[in-house]
Parts: C-alpha cells; sequence; structure tokens
C-alpha cells in the first residue's frame, strides 16, 4: 500500500508523469495498468503532496529513493505521517483545553488520545488516515473556536454577535 504512493511521488519528480513503470516501487500490487503502463491505484491527493515534499528534500538533500530507497522511505514516511500525528496531537490537546475542564482531566484524556487509539501506529506508514485524521481534529478545534468566541461575544453584549444571530435566524425560519 505505501509503496504505491511512493511510486507515484517518485515518477513525479524523477519522470515528471504519473506513469510508474520507471519506479524503484514498480512492483507494488497497488497499480493498474493501462496498455503498457501501470498507475498508482490509490487516490493521488498524498501523493501529490508528498511528491511536492520529497522534490524539496531532494533538492536540499540530494536524498532520492533511487539511490537510497530505504532511507528515503524513512524520512518521507517521518515527515508525512510523524508530523501528521504531531499536528493531530497538537490540536487534539487545543481541543481539550477549549472544554474547559481541570488540567488532571485534560491530560489524562490527552494520554488516552494519544496512547489508546491505532494513530500511533498510523504514523509510521504511510496512508491517508494520519494527515485526514490531522485535518479532521483541526477542523473540530477551528469550529470550536468559532463557536466559543461566539458565545464570549454573545455573552459579552456585542452588538454584531446579535445580528449573526438574527441572520442565522432569519435563515433558520425561512427554510
Amino acid at each position: 500500500n505505501p509503496m504505491s504512493r511512493f511510486a507515484t511521488m517518485d515518477a513525479l519528480v524523477h519522470d515528471h508523469a504519473w506513469i510508474i513503470n520507471r519506479s524503484v516501487f514498480v512492483s507494488t500490487a497497488d497499480k493498474v495498468r493501462i496498455g503498457e503502463r501501470y498507475y498508482s491505484s490509490k487516490p493521488p491527493m498524498l501523493s501529490t503532496v508528498g511528491a511536492v515534499i520529497y522534490k524539496q528534500l531532494r533538492a536540499l538533500t540530494g536524498l532520492s529513493f533511487r539511490e537510497d530507497t530505504a532511507l528515503a522511505v524513512k524520512v518521507m514516511t517521518l515527515l508525512l505521517g510523524g508530523l501528521s500525528h504531531v499536528v493531530l496531537l497538537g490540536y487534539a490537546y487545543q481541543f481539550l483545553k477549549h472544554l474547559k475542564l481541570s488540567s488532571a482531566v485534560v491530560l489524562w484524556s490527552y494520554v488516552c488520545f494519544a496512547f489508546g487509539q491505532l494513530g500511533l501506529a498510523y504514523a509510521t506508514t504511510l496512508n491517508n488516515h494520519t494527515p485526514a485524521a490531522a485535518t479532521a481534529m483541526f477542523a473540530i478545534t477551528v469550529a470550536v473556536e468559532i463557536l466559543m468566541s461566539r458565545r464570549r461575544a454573545d455573552e459579552a453584549g456585542d452588538p454584531a454577535s446579535e445580528t449573526r444571530g438574527t441572520l442565522v435566524s432569519v435563515t433558520s425560519n425561512s427554510a
């Protein structure tokens, strides 16, 4: 599964194409054949983002899938999976702080979140789950921040918050 994603990154950076025939990862089982060309069967988003990062990493360090496959795979997995997990944990902590819980409850909840689910295991391999979870936690945290700021504005008697509420209720009632 990860090899198919690495094959796309390799092909995009080295061959400037989606065709993975010349990739060191062409033996992956997760590919489709169209004519004589092979393509990854995985969704392209993570591989495309990975290709951008890999291209910069290669320009800065010379690290290459084609010359030092094992090290390049480890570094790219750390950058895409590991950093996504760190972002996920950062936003999870921020979310917990918004709940106005005691410090002990926030800490215990955070430890349970960090180690009581498969996120850490997923962070050690290249997959869509970790970046998707980080993106979802980011969106949830931002939504909570917006709702909390609106609540504070309502409690402070901010006229702008009353207008927002009126617009929402007018829209809701007219539907």
